[in-house]
């Protein structure tokens, strides 16, 4: 949905116009309603061309960028999200891609959250801060994730579906991973300690787990960046979308 090296920016003076994109922010809403509602995997798109919404910021770049992701949903409008199964235990991915917004330097984030065979709640945005490493801004993805695990797990267990063991988190940063669990942060880390210290509460209290998944698993990574068309297609059969015809 989204060219791998797009380089998209707010608008300059002097870059392309387009007769149409004044309707930029209609498209983008529109394809966000899509997004909300059952195709996680445009949230990227969505979530990078929504950054250019306000007034002078888009271009005839950002309009052709939208269309883009209209050409992608146009082929792939037989991709159904296959919500089903047996499965009761809440799983979750986080991930996050450091520094890559040129303007700003905050990294892009995203997670999902599955249950049975689909993907039940997922987000793509950027980090509340820049971050001084990829551990921080992996403990940024991890911490937004670990707040949506404990309203799921909570609502799943009003519904009769008490969630025990602990929702589980896979992340694929080693040292974030270990951070939600040690006692104490080193000193290249205290400096995130106070703020993110709600994720290692949470593993402490049982009320979350977190583990290492390698990259090339972790379908959150579909949220973070634009893609391959191989990872991109291989990561969305991962979120329980499924090409079914009629």
């Amino acid at each position: 949905p989204l060219a791998v090296s797009h380089g998209l920016k707010a608008f300059q003076e002097g870059d392309e116009t387009h007769p149409e994109q004044h309707r930029y922010p209609e498209l983008v809403g529109s394809l966000m309603y899509l997004m909300v509602c059952t195709r996680p995997d445009i949230a990227h798109a969505v979530s990078v061309l929504a950054r250019f919404v306000g007034p002078g910021r888009h271009g005839a770049v950002h309009w052709k960028a939208a269309l883009r992701v209209l050409g992608y949903l146009k082929h792939t409008q037989d991709y159904k999200l296959i919500l089903g199964g047996s499965g009761t235990s809440l799983v979750g991915h986080s991930d996050s891609s450091w520094a890559d917004n040129q303007s700003d330097r905050k990294s892009s984030q995203g997670h999902c959250f599955s249950l049975g065979s689909g993907v039940i709640s997922w987000k793509a945005s950027r980090s509340p801060a820049v971050a001084l490493s990829t551990c921080e801004a992996e403990l940024y993805a991890a911490c937004s994730a670990s707040q949506e695990a404990v309203w799921l797990a909570d609502m799943l267990t009003l519904l009769g579906y008490p969630q025990n063991p602990p929702p589980m988190l896979w992340c694929d940063n080693e040292s974030t991973v270990s951070l939600t669990k040690e006692a104490g942060f080193s000193g290249r880390s205290k400096h995130i300690e106070a703020r993110y210290y709600f994720v290692r509460e949470l593993v402490q209290e049982k009320k979350l787990r977190t583990a290492h998944i390698s990259g090339k698993d972790n379908v959150a990574d579909i949220f973070t960046k634009p893609l391959s068309h191989e990872d991109h297609a291989r990561l969305t059969v991962m979120l329980g979308l499924i090409w079914m015809l009629g």
